[in-house]
């Protein structure tokens, strides 16, 4: 059957998100599990082990209390919904991120978009003019399905983004999502439409370029920036037996052609911000630069909700006067509150960052011991622990029996009031 590559509408972005809800709903049974805590299978058997259990009080006892259980985590599960909703929470979804992405890709002129992608990778892998586009292939075959296609004259460049609201958490890149989109290469090579494309590519968008997005990254990756046009590069070997023992697909039978498929598909690993900054760049020489400052500013926040969750601190001045927080250092069965010494100050945090003013130098030796307990709680509260809302979580940890007993204590302070 023919492979079909239909130009993506801005609206079509709305028929994908209702089709991922409903997909993943139905085969996961998502709603159901949300909803009650367990999935559909385990509603499907109670009626026969509820008649199994009828005349064994104890194991009847048993059930009514698993019951019993699921009803009252019933509040938390509410909870757990609304503050999906009350946060936002939707905005930061993978699915939805990438629909927005593709409804403000397919609202763009083709040279415009072909410009941003161009720029970001090297130029002779896409015409002057392109345009995004979706796969049909007209069988029954389990192959990848890019998150978006950007389609030349004889050209076509396979999309791949990832989300993740708390690092280290989440689906990320492993070798068999890179071996099934070149499974897919050599499908469309040897597919009977002669001609479908000279020159395939491949972009992964991240809202960083490290590591910590890939699985087993540092044993397949060997480079993230390799050559002129700063391509990925890979340790062939590893990245085959890594994809092996993965799900099946029929194209990259062993090394060899992985090495010529990788030689002849170049890899791109490229940022959110990378991807911003790029098109802020081209509408320059536009005219209606109002209208096409609009979209970058939407493209901006899904730059920012791309990285959600990805917490950190850096060092600078906090106001006083506005809200933060006081680290304190002090043994509190060596000496009161009122003697321990404050270490430091930390801002609420913006744009997921939050400010650090240290009031000690880090030169001097006596200050070493306190210095580096106060950074290491730092580091864990707002980096390391993974909270999705670490500020929130910090003002509830000043008030902690764990806080008081700590020789590193927090200590909320609200913004003065205005005379």
């Amino acid at each position: 059957m023919k492979i079909e590559f239909i130009p993506r509408t801005i609206g079509g972005s709305v028929i994908s998100t209702l089709h991922n809800l409903y997909y993943y709903t139905g085969r996961w049974d998502l709603s159901v599990t949300h909803f009650t805590g367990k999935d559909r299978a385990y509603w499907e058997k109670l009626p026969e082990k509820l008649r199994n259990a009828k005349n064994l009080p104890g194991k009847m006892e048993k059930i009514i209390k698993e019951l019993e259980s699921l009803a009252e985590a019933g509040e938390a599960r509410k909870e757990r919904r609304t503050r999906l909703i009350k946060y936002a929470g939707f905005e930061k979804k993978e699915v939805v991120i990438n629909e927005q992405l593709l409804a403000i890709l397919a609202s763009l002129p083709q040279k415009m978009l072909s410009d941003i992608f161009r720029k970001m990778t090297d130029p002779s892998l896409l015409s002057e003019e392109a345009q995004l586009v979706d796969m049909r292939l007209g069988t029954g075959e389990q192959l990848i399905e890019p998150d978006f296609l950007v389609q030349g004259d004889q050209q076509l460049m396979m999309g791949e983004i990832k989300v993740n609201a708390r690092k280290g958490f989440g689906a990320k890149y492993d070798a068999k999502q890179l071996v099934n989109y070149l499974s897919l290469v050599q499908k469309l090579k040897a597919s009977r439409q002669a001609g479908l494309f000279e020159k395939y590519s491949h972009i992964i968008i991240l809202p960083e370029d490290d590591f910590e997005w890939f699985v087993k990254g540092s044993e397949w990756i060997k480079s993230f920036a390799s050559g002129t046009d700063e391509r990925m590069e890979f340790n062939v070997k590893n990245t085959y037996a890594l994809a092996k023992g993965s799900k099946k697909q029929h194209y990259v039978k062993d090394e060899k052609q992985l090495g010529q498929l990788l030689s002849e598909v170049p890899v791109y690993c490229r940022t959110y911000k990378k991807l911003h900054y790029t098109y802020e760049d081209i509408i320059r020489d536009y005219p209606l630069k109002e209208h096409w400052q609009r979209i970058g500013d939407e493209l901006g926040k899904l730059c920012t909700n791309s990285t959600y969750g990805i917490w950190q601190w850096k060092t600078g001045k906090v106001d006083k006067s506005k809200e933060h927080v006081e680290i304190t250092y002090g043994d509190i069965n060596k000496s009161a509150e009122k003697d321990f010494t404050t270490v430091a100050r930390v801002s609420p945090p913006y744009e997921q960052t939050c400010t650090v003013e240290f009031l000690l130098s880090s030169e001097n030796d006596k200050n070493s011991e306190m210095m580096k307990a106060v950074k290491k709680d730092i580091n864990f509260y707002i980096v390391e622990k993974n909270e999705f809302d670490p500020w929130r979580y910090i003002r509830s940890h000043c008030g902690s029996t764990a806080n008081l007993y700590s020789n590193v204590h927090w200590i909320y302070r609200e913004a003065k009031k205005a005379h």
